[in-house]
């Protein structure tokens, strides 16, 4: 076997193709490659080397030996494993196949050079197709207190682009919304405190919900009281009956993270007053087909949706 291509012309290839499409360094430090912010701060606070992978150990139990079922092994195996599974949404079975990666890791689970020899912790990474609704979603999910414990590296606040964007739309919704010391806002899956942070300027009374351990204590310690749990109808409820309903209820991309997708809305419905909002967002799959975004599926995003399939859960 002797390759036609090797680092230097692939190297070459991609300098070429930057030209011709004219992208600049702007293009790769906005909100659509977050991501690459995040890696910078991981080397800088030297939780990750400059191969990205990780310096400190980890308990065995988060990253070996836990391992889900055996990916489908043919595409008539894969159509039977999605008619045998259940919408997130209605519950039916009757899925669709759309995608089978195979076996894959937490997208987030890095590892360091002493596990390298280790057999790491695999899921099937499969979508399905829900034609009554419309929903693509993730077949076998990763149990969350995996993908959210305290090697959960994600901070939002070290992406400026986020912050700016976020800030902007805080703003928006003080204005439009009319909201001042009397009001309470909500965030569900509120990470560091990146956007509650800034109605705490405005002396509106706030409260972030995460599972995240050390994005919690970060909100936190940033003075945005954040309860380090996940959220679900039941605790939405021990909130109104505590603190009272709310007026604003934001969630940013964490619909499709959750467990339970229709007990995490059930959620917002308690927690909302009767003239409250409820501002949500996420990914649209639309978008992740016509751009061929085959890297923003992983395991962590369960679900991904339309118009139609958020009318349906919504």
């Amino acid at each position: 076997f002797e390759p036609v291509w090797d680092a230097r012309a692939g190297a070459e290839q991609l300098y070429e193709a930057v030209k011709v499409s004219n992208l600049k360094v702007e293009d790769f430090e906005g909100r659509k490659y977050k991501r690459l912010a995040q890696l910078e701060a991981l080397v800088a606070e030297k939780r990750l080397d400059n191969s990205f992978r990780r310096t400190g150990a980890l308990p065995e139990e988060r990253r070996f030996g836990r391992a889900g079922a055996d990916s489908a092994t043919d595409a008539e195996s894969f159509a039977g494993l999605c008619a045998g599974s259940r919408s997130r949404i209605t519950g039916n079975a009757g899925l669709l196949p759309v995608l089978d990666m195979g076996m894959m890791p937490n997208s987030n689970g890095f590892l360091n050079k002493e596990d390298l020899d280790k057999p790491e912790a695999l899921w099937p990474l499969q979508l399905g197709f829900d034609p009554e609704t419309s929903l693509v979603q993730v077949i076998t999910p990763i149990d969350q207190e995996i993908l959210y414990g305290e090697d959960y590296p994600v901070f939002a606040s070290i992406a400026r682009s986020l912050l700016d964007y976020n800030r902007e739309h805080a703003e928006a919704l003080i204005s439009e919304l009319g909201l001042g010391a009397d009001s309470f806002v909500v965030e569900p899956g509120s990470n560091d405190g990146y956007l509650l942070k800034v109605f705490n300027e405005h002396d509106i009374r706030t409260l972030g919900i995460d599972p995240a351990p050390r994005q919690a204590d970060a909100a936190n310690a940033a003075g945005v009281e954040t309860l380090a749990e996940f959220f679900t109808r039941e605790k939405a409820q021990a909130i109104a009956e505590d603190r009272g309903q709310a007026d604003l209820v934001i969630a940013k991309n964490v619909v499709g993270h959750v467990a339970d997708q229709v007990d995490f809305v059930n959620g917002i419905a308690t927690l909302l007053r009767d003239d409250g909002r409820a501002v949500v967002e996420f990914p649209y799959v639309k978008y992740i087909i016509e751009n061929l975004e085959f890297d923003s599926v992983y395991h962590a995003n369960s679900c991904y949706f339309s118009v139609k399939s958020a009318a349906a859960l919504f």
